[in-house]
């Protein structure tokens, strides 16, 4: 698909290897053609695993859509977005 079929987040512009955009309900990341090894060893990494299987990181996976100009697409688990000003204190005395 190309780029404007999507929805790029605009609060994803400070994302060095990628870039977030959401297409059918679903969210998405976008790598960078030069980020695509360093991002695949990530997912690879022991610590990836040991925090997705925590928590601390929604979980990932290759997804099987193409975007014209990036060398491969991640698909996040969806989150439920909320503001700082929307949290607890326990919320921030847990991050």
């Amino acid at each position: 698909m190309k780029p404007t079929d999507v929805k790029f987040s605009s609060k994803s512009m400070v994302d060095d290897f990628g870039r977030v955009f959401f297409h059918n309900d679903k969210v998405y990341r976008a790598i960078y053609p030069d980020s695509e090894e360093y991002c695949l060893n990530l997912m690879k990494s022991d610590l990836f695993k040991k925090l997705s299987d925590k928590g601390y990181v929604p979980k990932t996976k290759t997804a099987e859509i193409d975007v014209d100009g990036y060398a491969l697409i991640l698909e996040h688990e969806k989150l439920v977005e909320i503001q700082q000003h929307e949290w607890s204190f326990e919320m921030f005395r847990k991050a």
